[in-house]
């Protein structure tokens, strides 16, 4: 947002005669929600640049260049009669507003960043940050390690170099080959599912091998024991299901027997069907 400020001893239109006025350009840059504090570094730049030093001129500025939904979130604030230092409480609110906690940031830092598609270098940044100064760097050095991909994380554990010359031979071996090394992701729900998919050939594979196992002592007997099936089906007695019927185109066995075998009840001669020696078996009528 570019605009023009008339610099002077006060505010009103009507200057003193002869009292300098110094116009100049300042762009307000648009609201950083992500990182308040350094986009307020920022606007006080524009500002020293100017140089515009009252607090009521620097409230206007910004106020002017906040989109809808940021007014909005504020209108308590900016409904109430202005205090005498308005630059000061709007640049507070909002940096109070959309600045993330340290429980938050701690949280962040702990589960939630990932490389992606930044170089290491840049997600060191980024955790720094976020740790402030209460991270020691054994501590952030060990988290960072954990983010990067295996390849890079293999080469870079032995090294014994500052936290930032280690961010910077990982930038390296990256940009060396960047498509031998994808990031790693390290969202709860990902690494669970991806598990899940590995662990079910893996168990099918666990059982495919069992039933080989199986199938391989079984070949094995049969090869150490040849004769032991055919022995033990010629040693085994036949069962009466295995009885023979009587051939019913037989001409020497009555029409009876030919039919009804042993359970016939009648008999014409000649007939010369012989019935089995079984105990019980009931004559046939004749």
């Amino acid at each position: 947002m570019s605009t023009s400020a008339d610099i002077g001893s006060g505010s009103s239109a009507a200057s003193a005669p002869g009292e300098q006025i110094a116009r100049v350009s300042i762009k307000i840059p648009p609201l950083w929600r992500r990182n308040v504090k350094v986009w307020r570094l920022q606007v006080d730049a524009q500002f020293a640049n100017s140089p515009v030093t009252q607090e009521l001129t620097k409230y206007n500025y910004v106020l002017a260049s906040l989109d809808g939904d940021v007014a909005e979130l504020i209108s308590d604030l900016l409904l109430k009669p202005l205090s005498v230092t308005p630059y000061s409480d709007l640049m507070d609110r909002l940096q109070a507003e959309f600045e993330i906690s340290e429980g938050r940031k701690v949280n962040r830092l702990l589960t939630e960043l990932d490389l992606g598609d930044r170089k290491p270098s840049q997600l060191l940044r980024e955790m720094r940050s976020l740790a402030g100064s209460q991270v020691q760097d054994d501590f952030l050095k060990t988290m960072f390690l954990q983010r990067l991909p295996v390849h890079i994380r293999a080469i870079l554990a032995s090294s014994s170099d500052p936290l930032d010359n280690l961010a910077v031979m990982a930038d390296k071996v990256f940009e060396l080959s960047p498509n031998q090394y994808p990031s790693l992701a390290v969202h709860a729900a990902e690494t669970s599912s991806a598990t899940a998919q590995r662990q079910v050939p893996l168990d099918r594979v666990d059982r495919l091998e069992a039933q080989i196992a199986q199938l391989t002592a079984s070949v094995a007997a049969l090869h150490n024991h040849p004769h032991r099936s055919r022995t033990v089906g010629v040693n085994q007695p036949r069962s009466r299901s295995a009885t023979p019927k009587p051939n019913p185109n037989d001409r020497s066995i009555c029409r009876f027997h030919a039919r009804y075998g042993t359970k016939a009840r009648r008999c014409l001669l000649p007939c010369s069907f012989q019935p089995p020696l079984a105990p019980g078996a009931p004559p046939a009528e004749n």
